[in-house]
């Protein structure tokens, strides 16, 4: 599972459900305290038989309560990159992994809701790079920017791109380069 998480305000809570690299099922909360969005994934999780290790929680703010009363993986988006990869922060890392894995036809969205796959694709065309005619390490643009160009938090997409942080842990260094392990 990955949780983008949101309380009051006008974002939304997301909960992706995955099977290997299938996106399997969204559900999108709005307005609903920690408390209240931490019993629904419990729920979810249940049923699903999701392991807390195996939910990935965005614990930037207000997901960090959540993340705590669910037991679950943190995501910072601003921590540093996972194996000193030439990228500004870990949200960067994951939103390149996934434009690649997308590329590679290796990740699949098996939801058949027309208005998330519009509102997932429009969220998803708003990532762009940051910066990338000068010598800086790879960034895509802030949360800020994004809200500024769709006019609302990129909540599906973030959600979605937590879903790289175990491909990009399951990399292992062999000199300068990364191969995945088997």
């Amino acid at each position: 599972m990955t949780i983008d998480v949101a309380r009051f305000g006008d974002d939304r809570s997301v909960v992706m459900i995955w099977v290997g690299l299938v996106l399997v099922e969204c559900h999108v909360y709005r307005k609903l305290s920690i408390v209240e969005l931490s019993s629904n994934i419990e729920d979810l999780m249940r049923s699903h038989g999701v392991h807390p290790q195996n939910c990935i929680v965005d614990s930037d703010g207000v997901g960090g309560g959540a993340s705590d009363i669910l037991r679950a993986t943190n995501f910072v988006n601003n921590s540093r990159p996972l194996h000193e990869q030439n990228f500004s922060n870990l949200k960067s890392q994951c939103y390149v992994k996934l434009s690649d894995m997308f590329r590679d036809g290796k990740i699949s969205i098996n939801i058949l809701e027309p208005s998330m796959i519009d509102d997932l694709t429009q969220e998803l065309l708003a990532v762009k790079l940051k910066d990338v005619d000068k010598d800086n390490k790879v960034a895509v643009q802030s949360k800020d920017e994004m809200k500024r160009v769709l006019g609302k938090s990129p909540d599906l997409s973030d959600a979605l791109m937590m879903r790289m942080l175990p491909e990009i842990k399951n990399l292992k260094t062999t000199g300068r380069y990364l191969i995945a392990r088997i």
